[in-house]
């Protein structure tokens, strides 16, 4: 078995050659996974079994940095939590870092991203003036050519570089490592002293402009005309735009408004033509803006791509935007990245020969030595992780109705009426833009895994996740004997929802479980009084128990009434709604995605879904 210094050897000197071959069998990537990892083990001996030892050259693909990662698990589960040692190989070749790290990727998710890093800067800062790491570089420079890459540079503590042409001896490589152990176990307490001064300040259930508090890039945004919702789609782009170009409308951003006469998918996704073709062509793949769009946020993955379906069900949306209803639950992540499969597939440009080919990357803008000119080719055009979708809704006799296949893959939010005093702000772009990172893939078994020993107080359940599991059954329990029950789809995304909000206490899950509600169920209900009002009045009766209801007008005499399966519409009509009942303020909050008092914003819609049974009919849908 190699030691470590021929193991260190061994990767950068054969990095940039190596990572131009195929990923899989790769004779390097084995060795990384293998060999470098049993060369740690065997220098750290003395630290204990219970040190976990991981090599990754990536995962399905090239890494834009590889790494050895050596954990504690009293700190860390994995690279995304706490700190640990870690061996970080710079993306072009020149030389390998021993660094103490920590782990961002979790507290971006649970707290976002811009508090995440103010906290890792602080535990740095505590570190390196409490630990001996004065001798250790507080800054790095991984030369890596992917953001992912390079978010390992700024958690950095503290590190040693050890230069592809002059690494040290073996005896040299294994003292700094026995030392960076060393102080990491110093660390510990440390660590546990400002993770309870961070408790005191995370988890207030702060969204962030834009929605990254979901956990999948579609969102329905229904609401009365004119409320701003296209106008609220175009602004995120504003805020998150990463590049140096600021144009207007941003480049990150297209409106497509949908027409009635839409049956098929060829407005959005192109076709493949042999009219009109000019010499030398053999057939010809007519493009458009959405895939101009698609190919565009590809090669800018710093930024979200926002793509605006406004008034999205003028047309059947099963019809012409089936492929992307099929392909946005194929998401899944392979390596650094959330992957797909093609929304185009490769088959669909088989009918073009090269000079074809060239001609349409050139109408798109991929250059000839882009990677993407022959990813596109072999493997199809597949959904960027940097894609957000966002569909606009005005419900009228005019327009089509959502099916269960539209409704199960969004979440549906209202943009409603506020104040009319506001709103004049005009669209610009900030000095410094939102920070913003990819949603996280459907895989509620992902989220299971993380979110299975976080414990909560809360109708006596002990795990985050049975406290879920079990609400989510209560709510099938009032919803037996209807077609609105839910199963493991929407089970999943509110696990991913709560890992997202970054939920850990009883009224945090409380307002989530809100959102799933309100977004997830309530727009699956719809029909005549028959069929719709015992759920209703179930549900609400099933929130009423948790909500905080002595103080909201007319709500405690309302639950009496619902409670003997009545429906009196005065006491409908006479309860608190709008923005007081559930926000506790008179006005709308700015962000439509702020969240309400715990269950409050649900009830407010079952209030008003109730009240349409007046007429005999109801649904979410005003």
């Amino acid at each position: 078995m190699p030691n470590l210094r021929e193991c260190l050897v061994e990767i950068c000197s054969k990095w940039n050659t190596e990572k131009l071959n195929p990923f899989s069998n790769n004779n390097l990537a084995a060795f990384i996974r293998g060999d470098l990892p049993s060369s740690v083990r065997s220098s750290i001996e003395k630290f204990g079994p219970n040190l976990d030892v991981k090599g990754s050259p990536g995962q399905g693909v090239w890494s834009g940095v590889p790494w050895l990662s050596i954990i504690d698990p009293a700190v860390a589960r994995n690279t995304e939590e706490g700190f640990y040692a870690v061996y970080l190989f710079c993306g072009d070749g020149s030389g390998v870092y021993l660094s103490l790290n920590q782990g961002v990727t979790g507290p971006k998710r649970r707290i976002g991203a811009k508090m995440a890093m103010e906290q890792a800067k602080m535990v740095k800062s505590v570190f390196r003036e409490r630990l001996s790491l004065e001798n250790w570089q507080d800054e790095i420079d991984l030369k890596s050519p992917t953001s992912l890459g390079r978010s390992y540079e700024r958690p950095n503590i503290g590190a040693r570089f050890y230069p592809c042409d002059n690494i040290p001896s073996q005896t040299i490589l294994e003292a700094d490592l026995r030392e960076i152990l060393e102080i990491a176990k110093k660390a510990i307490p440390v660590w546990e002293e400002i993770q309870q001064e961070f408790k005191r300040d995370v988890h207030k259930n702060q969204l962030p402009a834009y929605s990254v508090s979901f956990p999948k890039p579609f969102i329905i945004l229904a609401g009365p005309s004119g409320t701003g919702k296209s106008r609220w789609v175009r602004e995120q782009a504003f805020l998150t735009w990463a590049g140096p170009e600021k144009q207007i409308p941003p480049i990150n951003y297209l409106l497509v408004p949908v027409k009635p006469n839409w049956h098929d998918s060829s407005e959005l996704l192109g076709y493949v033509t042999r009219l009109g073709l000019g010499d030398g062509e053999k057939a010809r793949f007519i493009g458009t803006n959405f895939v101009r769009f698609l190919v565009k946020a590809w090669m800018n993955p710093e930024s979200p791509y926002w793509l605006c379906l406004d008034e999205m069900n003028l047309a059947p949306i099963e019809q012409y935007f089936a492929e992307f209803l099929s392909v946005i639950e194929t998401r899944r992540i392979e390596g650094e990245a959330i992957v797909s499969d093609p929304i185009i597939p490769a088959a669909t440009f088989n009918e073009l020969n090269d000079s074809d080919w060239s001609r349409f990357c050139l109408e798109l803008g991929i250059e000839a030595k882009d990677p993407l000119r022959e990813k596109f080719r072999t493997k199809g055009i597949s959904l960027p992780q940097n894609l957000i979708v966002v569909g606009t809704v005005n419900m009228d006799e005019t327009t089509h109705s959502f099916s269960r296949k539209v409704l199960d893959r969004a979440f549906v939010w209202e943009m409603p009426i506020g104040d009319l005093s506001s709103g004049w702000d005009k669209l610009a772009y900030p000095e410094t833009p939102l920070e913003w990172e990819p949603f996280l893939a459907t895989e509620g078994s992902g989220a299971k895994e993380q979110l299975g020993d976080l414990v909560i107080e809360w109708d006596g359940q002990k795990s985050i996740l049975e406290a879920i599991v079990t609400w989510l059954e209560k709510v099938n329990q009032n919803l037996d004997g209807t077609p609105y029950q839910v199963s493991y789809r929407v089970r999943d995304e509110l696990l991913l929802l709560t890992l997202a909000r970054g939920v850990a206490t009883a009224e945090a899950l409380q307002q989530t479980l809100d959102v799933g509600l309100y977004s997830k169920i309530l727009p699956r209900i719809e029909g005549d009084e028959v069929r719709t009002r015992r759920a209703l009045i179930r549900l609400a009766l099933l929130l009423a128990m948790d909500a905080d209801l002595a103080e909201a007008e007319g709500w405690p005499e309302l639950v009496v009434c619902l409670n003997e399966s009545e429906l009196p519409l005065h006491e409908l009509r006479n309860a608190q709604s709008g923005p007081a009942f559930m926000f506790g303020s008179a006005s709308w909050p700015a962000d439509p995605f702020a969240p309400a008092l715990p269950w409050r914003r649900s009830l407010n819609k079952i209030r008003s879904m109730l009240l349409k049974l007046e007429s005999q009919f109801t649904s979410y849908w005003d």
